[in-house]
């Protein structure tokens, strides 16, 4: 049912925002955080360092290079793919600046790529694995440990638990690669284009133009489907295995809540324009973004009832999970663009 367990005529609290830190230019990317909670956004020739209520600092990317892949956070850094008119590299930041530069030789960036960190740490640096130009490779201490031709036009890279590789090639084959030697372990061939790709458990989720699915890992045997179940918006896995995503519909959308292990229907929250949405995998709380009269931040219990809402100045956004449960948005406003630091899991609503 609509806004299950909340009374029709329940008015969530509208919350104010605990900081706004503007940004050098508007963003092009969500903000990431590290380890010790420092936010990172790419602003397109920058990336901008930000503290809990300031900015730290703005890093300038390497003249002639262009991100071709979103930031990713860990440990005490971040990193992404940058390409210029003549090759492709991996740069890594931190606070104080650019403390890496790998060059791949794989030449420019040509097609669509994403890089993940591993869940494991390999001396001075997570090791980190990505694709491009129809190769995935790995990096260990800024050292290439393996390079392995692929299918081109990568879509979407995952890592699973049991250390390997799952990305989507050719936009639907998903492959299978041991993370340590690059050796193929599976494949897999879709029916529809597939979308996004990402590991929860044994089981490697799959999003295409007609169906979620899932796949497991051991072996890339199809585990099920949900047919007609088609994510062109954001969505995102909460820690009791659901699938949380916007259902486009005529005039508006609607917020819903899916069972993966019974593949039912938990709760459904009407709302109006489509937007962002991101799990806190730390307390179960979703967070997203909606477009109502304007931009606003909703808190969403895991029984589907709206929390609290945050209004915020701006015309698009993408969210981001902070430290302590704190939610992050990036968004264009009139100053060029902001990070906003809205709520806290676990915490009263903000007055």
């Amino acid at each position: 049912s609509e806004q299950a367990g909340q009374s029709p005529f329940f008015l969530p609290p509208l919350c104010k925002i605990e900081s706004q830190i503007p940004l050098s230019a508007a963003p092009t990317g969500e903000p990431v955080v590290d380890e010790y909670s420092t936010i990172y956004v790419a602003t397109g020739s920058a990336i901008d360092v930000l503290g809990p209520t300031s900015a730290q600092a703005t890093i300038l990317i390497p003249a002639g290079y262009t991100a071709v892949t979103p930031l990713v956070a860990f440990i005490h850094a971040v990193a992404g793919l940058f390409s210029n008119a003549h090759s492709t590299a991996l740069f890594i930041f931190n606070a104080s600046g650019l403390i890496a530069n790998v060059t791949l030789d794989i030449g420019p960036a040509i097609g669509a790529a994403y890089i993940l960190p591993l869940a494991i740490q390999v001396g001075k640096f997570s090791t980190i694995v990505g694709a491009l130009n129809g190769f995935a490779f790995s990096v260990v201490d800024t050292t290439i440990t393996w390079k392995s031709p692929i299918a081109t036009d990568v879509g979407a890279i995952a890592v699973s638990r049991d250390d390997y590789i799952l990305l989507v090639a050719a936009g639907a084959t998903v492959y299978s690669l041991a993370a340590r030697t690059g050796v193929l372990h599976w494949t897999y061939r879709a029916d529809a284009v597939i979308i996004d790709l990402l590991s929860v458990g044994g089981l490697a989720m799959f999003a295409s133009n007609s169906s979620f699915a899932a796949l497991h890992l051991a072996d890339g045997e199809l585990a099920w489907e949900i047919p007609g179940l088609a994510l062109q918006q954001g969505y995102s896995i909460t820690p009791n295995c659901s699938l949380v995503y916007f259902d486009a519909q005529p005039g508006g959308a609607i917020l819903t809540s899916i069972d993966l292990t019974t593949r039912s229907i938990n709760w459904r929250v009407l709302a109006g324009g489509v937007g962002d949405v991101i799990a806190d995998r730390r307390g179960g709380t979703v967070f997203a973004w909606v477009t109502e009269q304007t931009v606003q931040v909703w808190a969403v219990d895991p029984q589907g009832l709206v929390m609290w809402k945050a209004a915020v100045p701006g015309t698009s956004g993408r969210l981001a999970l902070g430290a302590a449960g704190t939610v992050q948005l990036a968004v264009t406003d009139g100053s060029g663009g902001s990070v906003y630091n809205i709520g806290s899991t676990g915490s009263p609503c903000p007055t």
